[in-house]
């Protein structure tokens, strides 16, 4: 005698494909983390690869800063990576591939006015914020490192996209800023070197005026070159005395 062959009845069919679906639930948001922290991880590799050129291009040009993150690869800039390197300059948490999405070439638009787009220019295409740049400072700039008549006085330095500045570099007003200890004024002591930024990365969170005074999602490498994750308004986090 033959046996019959039975299958999966509706019902066990149904309950398989619950059983799946709340397994999968369980499941995305894992996932999802693992691919932040993958891109996180991933983003500050780069950073540190960029940090270690920064750091033997200084050594080797009086302790000055390199023009762009973009000359780093060009050799007749005495660049110090090859140009198939530059996928380096793109963060992989990044959609636009280092393009911005419009006028926001640094994903900060959520929470500031402040889009600083001029420093992507001579980068392009680019995600991190150099904000040790060889681009000149404007008016407007000037009390963001210091008393605007001490970063007025620092002699400007002509590069190869500003043959003739008539204010200072980016640089120069960051390595001010970071041996003065501005904006603390009351107790002025030079910024830690691990704890100030030197390169940023604002691509691992949708910013807001809101979660840009909480969110530790701020990629950085610091003057110390380590990596450091911080709020963007990372003055406030080293020293809550100073405001917002």
């Amino acid at each position: 005698m033959i046996a019959r062959r039975h299958g999966f009845t509706l019902i066990e069919l149904l309950v398989v494909i619950s059983i799946i679906a709340v397994l999968a639930g369980m499941l995305l948001p894992a996932i999802s983390l693992v691919r932040k922290q993958a891109r996180q991880v991933n983003c500050s590799s780069n950073l540190r690869q960029l940090g270690i050129s920064i750091e033997v291009y200084k050594q080797e040009n009086n302790s000055s800063f390199p023009e762009s993150l973009r000359s780093l690869f060009d050799p007749n800039l005495a660049g110090l990576l090859e140009p198939g390197e530059a996928r380096i300059l793109i963060c992989p948490a990044d959609p636009f591939r280092g393009l911005g999405k419009g006028s926001d070439k640094f994903n900060r638009s959520g929470m500031t006015t402040e889009l600083l787009d001029e420093l992507w220019v001579p980068e392009q295409p680019c995600s991190y914020l150099n904000e040790v740049s060889g681009v000149e400072i404007t008016d407007a700039q000037l009390s963001w490192f210091g008393p605007a008549a001490a970063i007025s006085a620092l002699s400007p330095t002509p590069t190869s996209f500003n043959p003739t500045p008539t204010r200072c570099t980016w640089w120069q007003a960051k390595a001010h800023q970071q041996k003065s200890g501005y904006p603390d004024t009351t107790d002025p002591t030079s910024w830690p070197l691990s704890n100030f930024p030197m390169i940023r990365c604002y691509w691992h969170e949708d910013w807001s005026a809101t979660n840009s005074r909480t969110s530790n999602r701020v990629n950085n490498l610091t003057w110390g070159f380590n990596i450091w994750q911080s709020i963007p308004y990372w003055e406030h986090q080293v020293n809550p005395e100073i405001p917002f």
